[in-house]
């Protein structure tokens, strides 16, 4: 969880820009750590699986490529 702990000292800057209330910038932070800590958790116990029967390089491979293909439709999105 080290993306976390380098995000969390600017998150609350950042949400208070989103113009989310004072009284609800902790609220929003705790959320937004627990979200990404519960999705590493469903991605991680069947990336490591894949991993394991595949081994590590093919999957290295196939996420470089989708991270490299996603990157129009995130500008298209805009």
């Amino acid at each position: 969880m080290v993306g976390a702990g380098f995000l969390s000292p600017i998150l609350p800057g950042f949400v208070e820009e989103l113009g989310v209330s004072p009284a609800m910038i902790g609220t929003m932070v705790g959320l937004a750590i627990t979200a990404y800590g519960i999705s590493r958790a469903v991605i991680d116990i069947p990336a490591g699986r894949i991993a394991r029967l595949w081994g590590r390089r093919p999957l290295l491979i196939l996420g470089l490529f989708l991270g490299d293909h996603q990157r129009p439709w995130l500008c298209i999105c805009r």
